[in-house]
This record gives C-alpha cells, sequence and structure tokens, in this order.
C-alpha cells in the first residue's frame, strides 16, 4: 500500500477539516475556517515529486506537446503576463517541456530573459532542444544567483503538497519595488483589486523616500482608501536582497518581556518547537505569537522555518544572562537589526544635550504609516528602546533623553503609557 501524508489547510495552515467528497483513491476535504478544498492525505511520492519525474514521459506524447506549443494555447496567460510584467527576467516554476516560455520569447524576442524550472526530466530535455533555458532541481532547495522581475507557477499550485513554501522562496527571489519600472502601477493595482478572505493590510517597503515609486503608492492610498495601505522607508541594505531587506526592518510589534518569554520556552523544549505549540504553551492565538516570533528574529535570537522556531547562540546568551547582561545584549542586537532604533540614536547623539521631543519622530513616521500604526510603531520602539537603555523618556515633557547623557537635576524620567 503507498504511503500517504496528511497535511494542515494549504491556504490557512489550520488542521480543523471536513471530509467533503471521495473519487476513488482521491479523498477531498473542505477546511472548516477558510472554505479551502483540497487533497488529504496526499500519496507521499506527489509531496517529494517523485511521481513527476517518473511520470515525465506522459508530457511528451504527440497531442500534448502539440498542445502546448500551439500559439493559441497560452494567449490568455501572455495577455495578463504582458499587462503586469512588459519585460524583465522571468522564472517559469514547473514549466514542465518550456511551452509558456516558449511562446514568451517568440512573441518579444526582445522583452524578456527566462528560465525554467522542474523536477521532471523528460520534459526537460525537450524544452532544451526548443532552445528554453532550464534547471532541473528542487525549486526549494535550488540556490538561484539572481533575483527575477516575475515568476510563474502555471498549472502547478494544485499540485503542490505545501503551496506555502513555494510563496516564501518565490518572495525571496523577486527584484523589490523600485523606481517606475514600466506598469508599476498596474502591478501594485492588482493587489488592492483582489478578493481576500479577511482584513488585510498591503506594506510597500522602498530603499528611500526619494525612489520614484513612493508616488505610485500615494497614488494607490488615494485610488483605494478602503484598502490599508502602508508605506515604509527601510534605508539599510541587511543582505543581498532588497525585498528581504525591506521586510525586515518593519518593527514587530512585541514586548521584550514577551520576546524572552518565547526564548525561554524554546530553551526548556531543547532549543525548537512548532509554533502551534509554543501558541498553546503561552496561551496565545497564532495572529498574537507571529509578532513575538518575528521579532526574535529580527533581533537574531531566534529562526523560524517551516513551521518550527528554534533559538540561536545568541538567543541562548541571553536567556542565560542576568538583567543586565540582558538588556545590553538587546541594545547591541537592537542597534544593529532596527533602523528606526538606530536613527532615533543617531538623532539624539546630534544634539548637544541629548534631548529630542518623541513628537519628531511620530511626525517622520506619520510620512509613512496610518495614525494607528504610528502609535503602534513608537510605542514599540519606546519599550524596546527603553528596556535597552538606549534612551529614556519623559512622559511629563514628551522628550527622548540619550540614556549615557546626564539628566537635569529635579527632571521627572517617566515611563511611557
Amino acid at each position: 500500500m503507498a504511503t500517504t501524508l496528511t497535511r494542515p489547510c494549504p491556504l490557512c495552515g489550520v488542521q480543523n477539516a471536513a471530509a467533503f467528497m471521495r473519487k476513488n483513491e482521491l479523498r477531498l476535504v473542505r477546511c472548516a475556517d477558510c472554505g479551502m478544498i483540497y487533497a488529504d492525505p496526499v500519496p507521499a511520492e506527489f509531496a517529494s515529486g517523485v511521481f513527476y519525474d517518473a511520470a515525465g514521459g506522459e508530457y511528451l506524447s504527440t497531442d500534448k506537446l502539440a498542445g502546448d506549443y500551439a500559439d493559441v494555447r497560452f494567449a490568455r496567460e501572455l495577455r495578463h503576463f504582458r499587462r503586469l510584467c512588459p519585460r524583465g527576467s522571468v522564472l517559469d516554476v514547473g514549466c514542465s517541456s518550456g511551452g509558456f516560455l516558449y511562446q514568451l520569447t517568440k512573441r518579444f524576442p526582445n522583452d524578456y530573459q527566462v528560465l525554467g524550472a522542474d523536477v521532471s526530466r523528460a520534459p526537460l530535455e525537450h524544452a532544451k532542444k526548443m532552445g528554453v533555458p532550464v534547471i532541473e532541481d528542487n525549486f526549494l532547495t535550488h540556490q538561484f544567483p539572481e533575483q527575477f522581475d516575475a515568476i510563474t507557477f502555471w498549472a502547478v499550485m494544485e499540485h503542490l503538497f505545501e503551496p506555502q513554501k513555494f510563496y516564501q522562496k518565490a518572495v525571496s527571489i523577486l527584484k523589490p519595488v523600485k523606481g517606475l519600472d514600466a506598469r508599476l502601477y498596474a502591478g501594485l493595482e492588482s493587489h488592492c483589486r483582489q478578493e481576500y478572505a479577511g482584513e488585510v493590510e498591503l506594506v510597500f517597503g522602498v530603499s528611500s523616500l526619494a525612489d520614484e515609486a513612493v508616488a505610485q503608492v500615494a497614488r494607490l492610498k488615494v485610488e483605494f482608501p478602503q484598502v490599508n495601505i502602508r508605506l515604509v522607508e527601510c534605508s539599510l541594505r541587511l543582505g543581498a536582497n532588497g525585498k528581504v531587506s525591506n521586510l525586515a526592518q518593519m518593527l514587530p510589534h512585541a514586548r521584550p518581556g514577551s520576546i524572552a518569554g518565547l526564548l525561554s520556552l524554546l530553551v526548556d523544549h531543547g532549543g525548537e518547537e512548532d509554533l502551534y505549540h509554543v501558541a498553546e504553551e503561552l496561551l496565545l492565538e497564532i495572529d498574537d505569537l507571529l509578532p513575538i516570533i518575528q521579532a526574535a528574529t529580527l533581533l537574531g535570537f531566534a529562526t523560524a522555518d517551516e513551521g518550527d522556531v528554534k533559538i540561536t547562540s545568541s538567543g541562548r546568551e541571553f536567556v542565560g544572562a542576568d538583567i543586565s547582561t540582558r538588556k545590553s545584549l538587546f541594545r547591541e542586537a537592537a542597534l544593529t537589526h532596527v533602523a528606526l532604533l538606530q536613527k532615533m540614536k543617531s538623532a539624539l547623539e546630534s544634539r548637544s544635550d541629548h534631548v529630542m521631543p518623541l513628537e519628531f519622530f511620530h511626525d517622520i513616521l506619520d510620512e509613512h504609516f496610518t495614525e494607528p500604526e504610528v502609535e503602534k510603531q513608537i510605542e514599540t520602539a519606546l519599550g524596546w528602546g527603553r528596556y535597552a537603555e538606549i534612551f529614556s523618556y519623559d512622559a511629563e515633557s514628551g522628550n527622548l533623553r540619550l540614556h549615557q547623557a546626564n539628566k537635569p537635576v529635579g527632571e521627572n524620567i517617566q515611563d511611557h503609557g
């Protein structure tokens, strides 16, 4: 009997599904949380990709190839694709015999640099014969040396055991928003017109507010007032990938005590634990736990991969330290990884008295965030900055003071909030 694997909902990640229908050996279930209908359990050979490699010859029948390479085959897909990406580098994941990339370069020979990826050897050999550059490898583990303007998954997502991992990998190798690329606004606009299952926030990160793309995001806010849109300036460059760098600099809303609690729990569980088990232990909903995990990973105290949270050596050092050393380690990590705290410290150091009104930073953030988000960013930055002894805050005067500076006699330094 073939080995099968069970899985949570591939859309929302919740393990709460009821039987929907059965056809021979195929069992479909419906997620009680989001309504997604999906196959469960799944044969292990489908999840690993072994089935598709073994069945590769089926993609090379005369009728199949004639259909894939017919001029009308990808007409609809090319029309939509061309509207969103009129030129640039394109990666087609699950490219099979290369029909889409062949038609793309045939119709627009000077506009695209293309690459196909698949695990099935036989159709890839045909793609090579047709002049389509391809790689035979697992998309999730392959190290791509470049970033792409567009990544396609034609008729692929429904075959994947864990599609979210493919989305996450794709985001990490996409080029970030920058400048007035052709049809940039059309691409951004498409996100605003999507019908989402719940409330969402669209976050756009740019490396500089001088970037021409900023005006396009401002236009989105005017034309889609019902959509929660946020623009974040990410001036630091963290690693080689600009998109990941921008995402990494958006300050998660988590208290230092919550971060310490998460790290202590990980140590108690041997250093690694499933995030759902962590949520149960801390009596938190997943949505409330994620900012804490994001904060811990941003600071370099933990890593998160494939639903598991793992403490790092820096995290272990933090958990094992006394209070004073913890503050020092937190300060070092925060000033290394958090752009907002770096700017706040730098601004305070530039003043002869090392004092600045908090309103100054509020006004800066107000240009990039909604008012509720500004308050959250300020609250989080104050909590982290005070805990790490980067600065103190006088609630009465509304002033921040660099921690190392001597405060005037009689000044009343109070906690914020």
